[in-house]
């Protein structure tokens, strides 16, 4: 059986803005790269139900290659996108996971909501890095 292609996750400016202004603030998520943001981003709106936001369609600039998403070193990062489609849009069936290509479009959906909750949540408040530190462990403590 053929290994299955990963296309690679694309953001748009205004992503890569709030990304940069996460990394420039004086907070738990200081040293986190961009791809690691996302990912963040990501799992906090699937657990908080965060709902849709709409984007411009234009994706300025990948944050991870599809070269770099295709390798065994990111064999963990494919199953989050996976866990995360699974548990959203895949209906929690795996039937559903055949297609590389609509589980990123997804995940790059739920980062974007993320994104949003975390400007929101965590730049634009007084006590936003003590709130990302609680939600942070609720979210690892509801496994």
């Amino acid at each position: 059986m053929a290994k299955k292609k990963w296309p690679g996750i694309s953001v748009t400016e205004e992503d890569r803005q709030i990304i940069k202004r996460l990394q420039d603030y004086n907070g738990v998520l200081h040293s986190a790269d961009m791809k690691d943001l996302f990912l963040i981003a990501a799992s906090l709106a699937v657990k908080k139900d965060v709902p849709a936001y709409i984007s411009s369609d234009s994706r300025a600039s990948q944050i991870v290659h599809p070269d770099l998403l295709n390798k065994d070193e990111y064999a963990e990062y494919r199953q989050y996108i996976s866990l995360i489609f699974f548990l959203t849009e895949g209906k929690k069936d795996l039937t559903n996971m055949s297609d590389t290509g609509v589980m990123v479009k997804n995940f790059i959906d739920y980062g974007e909501r993320g994104l949003r909750l975390l400007e929101s949540d965590y730049l634009e408040t007084n006590d936003g890095s003590n709130k990302l530190f609680n939600e942070f462990v609720r979210l690892v403590s509801a496994s």
